[in-house]
């Protein structure tokens, strides 16, 4: 026989070696959810071993990091013949008894599938940028005013048009005072435009 102690409740139960805690909880009287029915697809029945050993099949939706720590899923845990402390965990999307719509299952998701911080900066993206007014005498063109506006924020990389974009450059830096929503595609050296849209799109 095992003796399990689930705290903090603080309830100690004997169980025969091989028993699942999911039903050592059900037999000390611990109210725990189980919303797949026991099938270690949901996550709900996580908990800590504190002190003692289980035997676990916990890596197939628990990382193996999370693992490490002493997680596990109570459904998918038996106890051995030894004496273990298990941690009940506040459970997620529980409030007042009922359930509520915030939960957090980040915890389910191993880490090294997580994105990187590099992998958040977008390949593609609008950009709104101002293009001041034609000056006198000043030899610009509508095409030399929109590249250096986008050069102003995308430092001096070279800026690439499309010819159904050069097309439309006259129209849309004039049609909302100069403001201009950019799409771009960025590379290493360059700043591919894809399309225009007059003001803040």
């Amino acid at each position: 026989m095992a003796k399990i102690t689930f705290i903090p409740k603080n309830r100690t139960i004997d169980v025969p070696e091989g028993t699942e805690l999911m039903q050592a909880l059900r037999l000390a009287g611990v109210d725990m959810d189980f919303p797949c029915g026991g099938e270690g697809t949901c996550g709900k029945c996580i908990v800590r071993v504190v002190s003692g050993q289980v035997d676990s099949d916990s890596l197939g939706i628990l990382s193996a990091s999370t693992v490490s720590e002493g997680f596990v899923l109570a459904c998918k845990t038996r106890v051995l013949n030894s004496a273990a402390s298990i941690e009940i965990l506040k459970q997620e999307g529980r409030k007042g008894g009922q359930f509520s719509k915030e939960t957090d299952d980040s915890y389910l998701v191993r880490h090294e599938l997580l994105p990187k911080d590099w992998q958040f900066d977008p390949l593609a993206l609008k950009w709104v940028v101002n293009v001041p007014a034609a000056e006198p005498e000043d030899g610009l063109s509508d095409l030399d005013r929109l590249t250096q506006a986008i050069q102003k924020d995308w430092e001096k990389k070279e800026v690439v048009y499309s010819l159904p974009v050069m097309r439309q450059i006259a129209e849309m830096v004039r049609r909302q005072n100069g403001q201009v929503t950019v799409s771009l595609i960025r590379a290493p050296a360059a700043c591919h435009v894809i399309k225009l849209e007059a003001g803040d799109c």
